[in-house]
């Protein structure tokens, strides 16, 4: 390891923090709900051409209801999940990285590309290219040093670097968060 990255300060992480990573995580992002919006609109520009001015309010106003509802379902969502977390259902592992692989997913019409980070025990995380910086996911909120973008993580990770991986306890086991070991140092509750 180079003298420099020695060097890097580092923050401490607590059960907190990767409870305030986890909900983030099921947040409903901005750009979920424009373009929601953006399909409405362009529904009711063709209803338009079909319908008089009368059913083309009662739909925007039905669009507009069920936007309202799906908002509110995550607005009461979210804090329900975030007192679910406990260090009862979340496996906290320390790991290193043994590999980061540049892949492509394939969907339809359109594909996106990722890394993925390969751990020596197994674990596998994605983070995905994003072509938009407006549509970069951003993690880390909490932290006044590390809060970064997926290129971020990708650009302070090297193999061999040791990593806090969060997975959850559940049947399915999913690997959640990663948290390098040289930005960060986990305080145990």
């Amino acid at each position: 390891m180079s003298e420099h990255l020695n060097k890097i300060p580092k923050e401490t992480l607590t059960l907190q923090n990767i409870k305030q990573d986890i909900k983030e995580l099921y947040k409903p992002s901005i750009t979920t709900f424009l373009v929601l919006a953006i399909l409405s609109t362009i529904l009711l520009l063709l209803a338009g051409e079909f319908w008089d001015g009368l059913k083309i309010m009662a739909i925007f106003l039905a669009i507009i209801g069920i936007l309202g509802v799906v908002a509110g379902i995550y607005a009461l969502f979210i804090p329900i999940i975030g007192r679910k977390i406990t260090s009862k259902n979340l496996v906290i592992v320390e790991d290193r990285l043994v590999e980061i692989k540049e892949k492509i997913e394939h969907g339809g019409k359109y594909s996106r590309a990722y890394y993925e980070f390969c751990f020596a025990k197994g674990g596998k995380y994605r983070i995905y290219l994003h072509t938009a910086a407006s549509f970069e996911n951003r993690h880390y909120k909490w932290s006044k040093m590390y809060n970064m973008s997926d290129q971020g993580i990708y650009n302070y990770s090297h193999i061999d670097d040791d990593f806090y991986l969060v997975f959850s306890n559940d049947k399915k086991n999913n690997l959640l968060l990663i948290y390098n070991k040289k930005l960060f140092d986990l305080k145990e509750n």
